[in-house]
Order: C-alpha cells, then structure tokens, then sequence
C-alpha cells in the first residue's frame, strides 16, 4: 500500500508516502533482523519503487513534482543501502558487490535525468534551485556510499603498476562500478579512491627507504 503511494499523482501524498517508507525502513526493528531478509527489502520494495517512478507515463502525472520525489527516492536508496551494507559486510556476504551495482544502476538513471531536467525544460527558479540541493544531496550521499564500500575493501582501484593485489571480486566489482559512478561524480573516483602502487613499485620504494637506515646502523655499530 505504502509502495503505491509513493508513485501517487498528489505531490504531497507522495512526498509523504516515501518520508514514511524511510522511517519504516530505517527502522530498529528491520536493521536488527534477519539478514537473509536485507536483499529482499531492495528487491520487492526499494527497486520497484524506483523501476515505477521511472516509468514515462508514471513521470507525466506531476512532471515537475515527480522529479522532487525522484531525487528524494534516491537519497533514500543510498541512505538504506549505508545502513545495511554494515551489516552484509560484517556477515562476509556476497550480495553486497551485486547490490551495490544495482544501487548505482537506480542513481544513475534518476540524477542524470533530473540534470538533463534541468537543461531542457524551463522551470521556475523556486524549483530549479530545490531540484539543484536535492541533486547534491543525492550526491553527497552517493559519495558517501563510495567511501564506505571502500574503506570495507571491497571497492578497490586497480594499482597504477606492476601486479594487481585485488581478488578476482574486487577486480569485477571496480570494473562494474566505476564507469557509472564517473558518469554521476566525474572526478570523485581519483580523488577519493586513489590507484594504489603495484607490488613490485612498492617493494623498490621499501628497499629505497631501506638503504638510509642499514647506513645508519652501521654507522652507529662502527
């Protein structure tokens, strides 16, 4: 019922209806549940909410109105995704990787479009500007997602030399990630995410500082 009122023609009805999906799936009771059911919040809740707001035919009810709630329902999928990739992390369960590319497939799609909004239509400068915080909101938000599926080593850049230390997971889950992540963030990723050294380039860096010290010692020594 909650679901369907989300996509509802009423801007306020709407607006309301997706504020009380999020408290609902921000709720104590359903982040201390069962982990097998995470996934399953995302998979019959979450994404057909977004699948159903991105329909053409859903947008025409409340152009304007719609692009508000499409930016407000991305948030919320970064804001839930945050909350629950903690807890598959700590599990060591394989779904976050496929999860989080389904995530950024949604962002994508929703702030491009509402950019590409921005563009073509003319819009009143009340709205274009609510439409400009939202999109930056969504975006800091996606930042954040980033930096936490990094710091859990699971979103790893490929080293900028000599052999590559990720496991074939990691290698896939960059490779399945990154493109779509510049296209929303351009730039984010080598700022935040910076390719690390190979191998073989940090083993010369280490014998490099090395050298200095075995000077030192035997100095001391003699």
């Amino acid at each position: 019922m909650i679901s369907k009122q989300c996509v509802n023609g009423c801007t306020d009805i709407r607006q309301r209806a997706i504020s009380y999906l999020g408290r609902l799936l921000l709720s104590s009771q359903l982040l201390s549940g069962d982990l097998s059911t995470l996934p399953t919040i995302f998979d019959r809740v979450l994404f057909p909410v977004l699948d159903e707001l991105a329909k053409p035919q859903v947008y025409e009810r409340d152009p304007q109105g719609m692009a508000e709630t499409r930016l407000r329902a991305a948030t919320l999928l970064c804001k839930i995704f945050l909350q629950y990739v903690v807890r598959l992390v700590e599990s060591e369960s394989r779904a976050v990787g496929g999860l989080f590319v389904r995530v950024l497939d949604k962002l994508e799609r929703f702030m491009r479009g509402e950019r590409d909004l921005l563009v073509r239509r003319f819009l009143g400068l009340v709205l274009v500007r609510m439409l400009i915080e939202l999109q930056s909101e969504a975006g800091e938000s996606l930042k954040n997602l980033v930096l936490v599926m990094n710091s859990s080593h699971l979103l790893l850049s490929p080293p900028t030399s000599g052999s590559d230390p990720r496991t074939n997971d990691q290698k896939e889950l960059w490779v399945s990630s990154a493109g779509r992540i510049e296209r929303v963030l351009p730039g984010f990723l080598a700022e935040a995410i910076p390719s690390p050294a190979g191998k073989a380039e940090v083993e010369v860096e280490l014998e490099a500082e090395a050298k200095p010290a075995a000077v030192a010692a035997q100095m001391i020594i003699a």
